[in-house]
């Protein structure tokens, strides 16, 4: 498949390219853009960057970072989070790690600690599963201090 400049679309799709497909009759349809961008009020915000900051991090063992559905103004970021077991770090600490890195908009507003990321049955990870686990990350902290008796 070549471009109407006669290039093959693929060998110059650079990240934050929209991608598409034009059928026989001409339409095109957007599939998707080729990265992992977001829109959260008004700014860009490339989730790979949140979940190798969260992966960089030696107690955690897997991040998985998306957003809520919405309009953009509702968009909510979200961070599944799978601790190294026995560790003492909360999804709060993580937060403030973070916040001392991105803007307040790039760090997550919505947390969950799993076990295992949830897949679909496609062997996708379950975002609206994620989604459903998730809680502001103070309310983990509270769990995490009652546990130890504080």
């Amino acid at each position: 498949m070549t471009s109407a400049c006669g290039l093959d679309p693929f060998t110059w799709l650079l990240p934050g390219t929209p991608v598409d497909h034009q059928t026989r009759s001409g339409h095109i349809h957007f599939l998707g853009r080729a990265d992992h961008q977001v829109k959260v009020r008004g700014y860009r915000i490339e989730l790979t960057a949140i979940s190798d900051a969260l992966n960089g991090y030696p107690e955690v063992e897997g991040t998985v970072v998306t957003f809520t559905d919405g309009t953009t103004s509702d968009k909510r970021l979200l961070a599944a989070v799978r601790l190294d077991p026995g560790t003492a770090v909360t999804p709060v600490d993580l937060r403030d790690r973070l916040a001392e890195r991105f803007p307040s908009l790039m760090v997550p507003a919505l947390w969950a600690v799993v076990d295992r990321m949830p897949v679909t049955a496609n062997g996708k990870v379950d975002r609206r599963a994620l989604a459903a686990a998730a809680a502001p990350a103070n309310a983990f902290d509270k769990k995490h201090k009652s546990r130890r008796g504080a």
